[in-house]
């Protein structure tokens, strides 16, 4: 047997430019993941819904603010917008598209209204970064909650809100409500 080969392998401490390169395609990599979390976030649909009282007549509607007095009510109804309405409006904030399939009103007591003729009719492709409105006739959510006060007794007014089905099963409830007068 010859004589046997030794191995020597040198090593130093920490190389500088390595570490700094190393670090670096870690935050790089970090930073990716996060834009791509929030790429697939709003890429999607961001549905809100709002219900708002309006008056329609002349062909076209009127909404008024939640605060407004009865002389602004009756100088409407003067100018022939006497059909009251709630509007239900629901804004797509997202870039992706989504279907309305359903548009209805339920109340605070956990009944719902809804009615059978649409405009536009359901299911609805809603775009993205778009809005529409459904107006739904408020005189059977005036009977509603009269009727459950002659039941029930309360004293107090009954809420609706608007509450919109989408395709993807998904309920959204307008943050807001509607007051409706028990009597």
């Amino acid at each position: 047997m010859t004589g046997a080969q030794t191995i020597i392998v040198h090593t130093s401490g920490t190389n500088a430019p390595t570490l700094v390169l190393a670090s670096l395609g870690v935050v790089l990599a970090l930073a990716s993941l996060a834009w791509q979390a929030r790429s697939f976030i709003v890429t999607g649909s961001r549905i809100t819904v709002e219900l708002r009282v309006a008056f329609k007549g002349r062909g076209s509607v009127v909404s008024i603010p939640h605060n407004a007095t009865t002389d602004q009510v009756s100088l409407l109804q003067s100018q022939s917008f006497t059909e009251p309405v709630l509007a239900v409006r629901v804004n797509n904030t997202g870039r992706g598209s989504t279907s309305v399939v359903s548009v209805d009103l339920a109340f605070d007591d956990g009944g719902a209204l809804d009615e059978t003729v649409r405009n536009p009719p359901l299911p609805f492709r809603l775009d993205g970064e778009s809005e529409q409105s459904w107006y739904i006739d408020a005189q059977p959510a005036f009977a509603y909650a009269k009727t459950v006060e002659q039941i029930q007794r309360t004293g107090k007014p009954h809420h609706v809100r608007g509450r919109v089905k989408l395709g993807n099963r998904k309920v959204v409830l307008s943050k807001n409500h509607v007051s409706l007068p028990s009597s």
